[in-house]
């Protein structure tokens, strides 16, 4: 049976990727349904896991050299596709090689972009406010545990 703790991390962690989900575009799917959570043997740890694209999506993709095996371009062209645009997906690829993607851009050059207003917000998602929550249900459940414990050590003889 799971421990309280481990409860509240599972609890936590489903409806975090659960609000994830809601801020990440929707073009193929690919990245939301990449989301998954795991709890370690103890109950102690929560890991959640995702694409690596999740981090372009909150930071924007910088610009890189026109190497490897070009697997870019199979997604770009999905992108095209799904979007319904007519435009080449070497010449979006040979821009984002180049300069960086527009979120990037933004970022880091042409035009500042507070993270407050960032139109994925995945940093929105994960908020101090919802970390101190988490911190605080978790205390509620160890306080008796520890007091339970210390007690003995604590009486007078």
């Amino acid at each position: 049976m799971a421990s309280v703790d481990e409860q509240i991390l599972k609890q936590f962690g489903e409806k975090l990727i659960e609000d994830f989900k809601k801020v990440i575009p929707k073009v193929t799917g690919k990245t939301a349904d990449s989301l998954r959570m795991e709890v370690d043997d103890e109950g102690n740890i929560l890991t959640i896991f995702g694409s690596s694209v999740l981090a372009t999506l909150e930071d924007g993709r910088g610009p890189t050299k026109n190497e490897g095996p070009g697997d870019v371009i199979e997604g770009i062209k999905d992108w095209i596709r799904i979007k319904g645009l007519d435009i080449s997906p070497f010449a979006v690829a040979f821009n984002i090689h180049k300069y960086g993607n527009t979120l990037f851009r933004q970022i880091n050059g042409s035009g500042p972009v507070n993270r407050a207003t960032n139109p994925i917000g995945l940093s929105q998602v994960l908020t101090q406010q919802r970390l101190d929550s988490l911190g605080a249900l978790l205390a509620a459940d160890l306080a008796p545990k520890i007091s339970s414990e210390l007690l003995p050590f604590l009486k007078p003889e």
